[in-house]
């Protein structure tokens, strides 16, 4: 019984809105002597395919559903002998991104679960007199990695682009330890075309320009 028994202070639990479930560490192995099967390595052509469909992908997704499939074999055809060939990796890497988008909705889920209080809805968003958008991006997600090993930060967040395609950042946060200010501001809302009051971070506001931080009212899940 020790034995059977042995990884269960290590276990992983989430709660998943009405139960609670739990997963042995040994099935998820990680960590230090942890032996991984190990991936191939992918030859140069075979980065460039996969590249090229990951770029049609991105293109196809403006497009109607029923035509997403047949856009992106038709630009990799010339990367197959076949026609056929193309349609088959076609199929088989959408349904790759198709796991993949599950497995990372269940973890969303499972993180949002597990955090039963969260305390602020924020929005930072790109200042060109500040940043480029990929030192932006870049400097954000390392602020808040440290913000995360330091302070005890939590978030889920999304990168967004307005309808004036401006980048933005928007998140859910724990914030156990603030850092810098919150002060009021008067803000002008373009969606509104209006004066608004908000919410901002003297830390963030000097590194990034705008942000907001809206409290979020206590809930149960």
């Amino acid at each position: 019984m020790e034995n059977e028994n042995k990884n269960y202070p290590d276990t992983k639990v989430y709660f998943d809105g009405s139960h609670y479930i739990g997963i042995p560490k040994e099935n998820y192995p990680h960590g230090k002597g942890c032996k991984r099967q190990s991936k191939a390595i992918p030859t140069p052509e075979q980065a460039e395919r996969k590249a090229k469909f990951e770029t049609a992908y991105k293109e196809s997704q403006s497009l109607p559903k029923r035509e997403r499939k047949k856009y992106i074999a038709e630009k990799m055809k010339n990367e197959f002998e076949t026609a056929e060939q193309a349609k088959e990796y076609t199929e088989q890497n959408i349904e790759r991104k198709k796991n993949n988008a599950a497995k990372r909705n269940t973890r969303l889920w499972r993180k949002i679960y597990t955090q039963r209080q969260w305390d602020y809805f924020v929005t930072f968003t790109f200042d060109d007199k500040k940043h480029t958008e990929q030192s932006f991006r870049k400097s954000l997600s390392n602020t808040l990695k440290h913000l995360v090993n330091r302070k005890g930060w939590k978030y889920i967040g999304v990168w967004e682009r307005s309808k004036n395609e401006r980048l933005h950042f928007h998140g859910i946060f724990v914030i156990p330890q603030m850092i810098g200010k919150l002060e009021t501001v008067i803000d002008y809302d373009t969606r509104k075309h209006k004066k608004q009051t908000i919410l901002q971070n003297t830390h963030f506001a000097e590194r990034f320009g705008r942000n907001d931080f809206k409290e979020i009212c206590p809930f149960n899940l």
